[in-house]
């Protein structure tokens, strides 16, 4: 299980940054969606991104993660393949879309370079990561995306901890 104290930071970290983002909505006009909705197709993933402020989000992302790991033990081989499923909550601050407008690029649905604060459950292991990334979204077409993003964190799971590579290849369909 995932301790207490871990669920409530994640909770506080999530109402903190919105109420700072509704009080900022409510200053500016945001010229992107409130709501966006995806499927993530290389791991599966439905994703919610939530506008709080001008070019900030939140991303709400259920997912499952899977694993192959291949053990030698005294001459003796195992090998086994496990699904993780896991939530993420993440934080995302635009850069460039201010930058992107003033160019005449596509800015809809987020398109452009972002730093993102990722804090991860993974249910299977009992465990959580955080931590710091960048990355880029870009639309595709009429209804799709792709997103990468790569980062440094902190990775807790069966009482380990460690420094992890956080990241995220994801490509899907816009549902809204």
């Amino acid at each position: 299980m995932v301790p207490k104290t871990s669920l409530f930071v994640i909770l506080l970290i999530t109402l903190s940054l919105s109420l700072f983002g509704q009080e900022q909505v409510n200053d500016t006009l945001v010229p992107e969606p409130k709501t966006i909705v995806r499927l993530g197709l290389i791991w599966p993933s439905f994703q919610v991104e939530q506008t709080i402020a001008r070019n900030k989000t939140l991303v709400f992302d259920l997912w499952t993660g899977f694993s192959y790991l291949h053990q030698s033990i005294n001459g003796q081989s195992s090998a086994s393949f496990e699904m993780d499923p896991g939530f993420t909550i993440q934080a995302r601050f635009y850069t460039n879309l201010e930058y992107r407008r003033d160019i005449h690029k596509t800015t809809d649905y987020y398109s452009g370079t972002y730093i993102g604060i990722p804090v991860s459950v993974f249910f299977k292991n009992a465990g959580m990561a955080g931590g710091i990334v960048g990355g880029f979204q870009k639309k595709l077409g009429e209804s799709g995306f792709w997103n990468i993003s790569g980062g440094v964190g902190i990775r807790e799971y069966s009482g380990l901890t460690d420094f992890s590579p956080l990241g995220n290849l994801s490509l899907g369909f816009i549902l809204k």
